[in-house]
C-alpha cells in the first residue's frame, strides 16, 4: 500500500508552526504580557487530545495556523467556507480550551501561504459557542469506529466490509492508498468511488 509519501509539505509546515510559536512567544516578551499561549496541549474530549497552535488572550480567541499550497488555499477561501474537517479542528481546539477553564469567543484558520508572500495570508474566523452542534457529530463518530474495530476483531466482520469513506484530499496521505487496487483488486484502498 501507499509507501511513497512525500514528508517535505509536513517538514515545511512544522517549521513555519515552530517559527510562528517563536515569533507569538517573542511578542509576549517584548510587551510584558501573557497574551499569547502557543502550542498549548489541550483535551476537547477524554480520548482525543491534541496541541492547539495558538491562544489569544486579549480577544478569547482559538487560532490554527495552516500552511498550505494554492489547491488547499483555494478551498480554505471558497465562499462556503473552509473545509469541514479544518473547522471542527479548530472548534474542537477552542472546546478544548473551555475546558481548560479559558474563555473561547472566537476560532479562526490562519492560513498561509506555501509558496507565496505574506500577503497571500487568509484569515477565516468564526463565533464559538460550548454548544455547537457539530460537537454531538463529531464525539458520535469514534464511538461508531470503536463499535466496527470491536465486530472486526470478534470475526463478525471483515475489514472490505467497512464502508470506505474517503476523502479526495486525505487519500495522498492514507497508508491503506494503493490506486493500483482499483485495476487489479489487490489490497489497499483505491480512493473514493
Amino acid at each position: 500500500t501507499n509507501h511513497v509519501v512525500d514528508p517535505w509539505a509536513s517538514v515545511i509546515g512544522t517549521a513555519v508552526h515552530a517559527w510562528l510559536a517563536d515569533a507569538f512567544s517573542a511578542d509576549n516578551l517584548r510587551h510584558s504580557v501573557r497574551r499569547w499561549l502557543t502550542e498549548q496541549r489541550v483535551t476537547p474530549h477524554p480520548h482525543h487530545p491534541g496541541t492547539a497552535d495558538l491562544y489569544d488572550a486579549a480577544e478569547t480567541a482559538v487560532v490554527d495556523h495552516k500552511i498550505l499550497g494554492p489547491t488547499t488555499m483555494a478551498k480554505v477561501k471558497a465562499r462556503s467556507g473552509p473545509p469541514l474537517r479544518y473547522e471542527v479542528q479548530i472548534k474542537l481546539y477552542g472546546l478544548g480550551y473551555y475546558n481548560l477553564g479559558l474563555p473561547v469567543t472566537r476560532v479562526a484558520i490562519a492560513a498561509y501561504p506555501r509558496a507565496a508572500t505574506l500577503d497571500g495570508l487568509y484569515v477565516w474566523e468564526a463565533p464559538w459557542s460550548v454548544h455547537d452542534p457539530i460537537f454531538e457529530d463529531v464525539f458520535a463518530a469514534p464511538a461508531r469506529r470503536r463499535l466496527l474495530a470491536d465486530m472486526i476483531i470478534a470475526g463478525q466482520i471483515g475489514l472490505m466490509q467497512v464502508e470506505p469513506t474517503p476523502d479526495d484530499d486525505d487519500c495522498f496521505f492514507c497508508p491503506f492508498y494503493r490506486p493500483q487496487a482499483a485495476r487489479n483488486g489487490g489490497p489497499g484502498s483505491s480512493g473514493p468511488r
